[in-house]
């Protein structure tokens, strides 16, 4: 495949307009076949406002490239050393933009091109409220998907004597061995009104199970499938989280009438790094709403300190662990946060330092949710964070790139 000089130019794709911002090569009867089979390019492309991008875009849930369409005119991208089709055709990655009628984005990510799925307004959001909610983002047959293999897990789950029950307010947190050794594994905790006086369960086990944490992602197949996703590696691009590491899931079924209240937290508490770089993602997967207990919180507290880190006592998950206060100063009492009611399917991204609370769940109807959190590869995650991970358990990038062969 040839390719000709750098110029500026505004071509069309498919009867789509792209607008280049920066140089670009000239590629003259380009197949997409080539880009598709030829390369490791398993990207996925989308517009900044989720339309179809000339024949690589379907909605927010872009169809990936395939062959049988000619291309006769220019492809351009503004790169780092390649450009677009040079990169693609000898299956490197290059971050790059193209423009649509606006601007269209691309990531390193998956062997190939990705695209942003966040718009420069979203992003914008982000930054200003330190969450953002993104309806629509999973499809209805993945949050069922994984709705129905929790409830599996939970059917399977044997309790041992300990019943080790999941406490929501950070003042009786029980950190005992089952807890802290489950970084590497698959456990289920209880709630805490889950048992009578006499020990008994107050109601099934299945409606009686506060959470599934915290290496669910890494262990089963239907949440590694819903977790390690394209457009969830470039949601956490968008916002600047390029080397992102999932470091911990929870399954959260926030039981009918016993659904335990999680007090106002920051994320940073719980997985620190330095510098400070968690960021939650937190999958609807029912119907979040006042009723069932969705999340709150404020709008711009992100912007503040680090209040306390959640530490372990010492070196064995026998020692338990300890609170260390940073900042003495409270955090916002609930009666300042907003309710986030959002629908099953969307997602919402949270920043390490946001205050953010939620409600007992006294209805009727539970409120299940996914939620996984990232951090940076390039930042220092201490030995004494309560979550560690065996030595032959690495954390893996949620854009797959450490599992893309050369």
């Amino acid at each position: 495949m040839g390719f000709g000089g750098e110029h500026d130019f505004t071509c069309d794709l498919g009867g789509k307009c792209l607008r280049e911002h920066g140089t670009v090569t000239k590629a003259p009867q380009i197949q997409l076949e080539t880009l598709a089979l030829d390369t490791e390019l398993i990207g996925r492309i989308f517009d900044h406002e989720m339309r179809e991008v000339g024949l690589f875009g379907d909605g927010t849930h872009a169809r990936e490239l395939v062959g049988g369409e000619a291309y006769g005119g220019d492809v351009g991208w503004r790169g780092e050393d390649l450009d677009m089709i040079n990169g693609v055709a000898n299956g490197a990655t290059q971050h790059g933009e193209f423009a649509r009628h606006g601007e269209f984005h691309g990531h390193k990510g998956y062997g190939g091109a990705m695209a942003s799925v966040l718009s420069p307004a979203q992003i914008d959001q982000y930054q200003r409220d330190g969450f953002l909610v993104i309806a629509d983002f999973s499809s209805v047959a993945a949050c069922s998907a994984l709705r129905a293999r929790a409830n599996d897990i939970v059917d399977a789950f044997a309790p041992t004597e300990r019943r080790t029950i999941f406490s929501t307010n950070e003042q009786d947190r029980i950190s005992n061995g089952e807890f802290l050794a489950s970084g590497n594994g698959t456990w289920c905790f209880f709630e805490e009104e889950a048992f009578a006086a006499d020990g008994s369960l107050r109601q099934d086990k299945s409606l009686s199970i506060n959470k599934i944490g915290h290496a669910v992602h890494d262990l089963d197949p239907v949440f590694e499938s819903f977790s390690y996703t394209p457009e969830l590696a470039a949601v956490a691009t968008d916002i600047g989280l390029t080397d992102a590491l999932a470091l911990q899931s929870m399954y959260i079924f926030k039981q009918p009438h016993i659904g335990g209240e999680v007090g106002c937290h920051q994320d940073a508490t719980f997985l620190y790094t330095d510098p400070m770089t968690v960021t939650g993602f937190w999958f609807a997967i029912e119907d979040s709403t006042l009723e069932n207990g969705c999340l709150w919180a404020l709008p711009g507290g992100h912007r503040t300190s680090l209040r306390k880190v959640f530490k372990r006592a010492g070196s064995t998950d026998d020692d338990g662990t300890l609170f260390e206060v940073l900042d003495a100063s409270p955090l916002p009492d609930v009666s300042n946060l907003v309710p986030l009611e959002v629908a099953a399917g969307s997602l919402v991204v949270l920043h390490g330092l946001l205050p953010h609370w939620s409600d007992v769940n006294r209805s009727a109807k539970s409120r299940h949710a996914f939620s996984l959190h990232c951090i940076s590869a390039a930042a220092n995650y201490p030995t004494w964070n309560w979550l560690q991970r065996a030595p032959d358990f690495a954390l893996r990038r949620l854009d797959r790139s450490d599992r893309v062969s050369a």
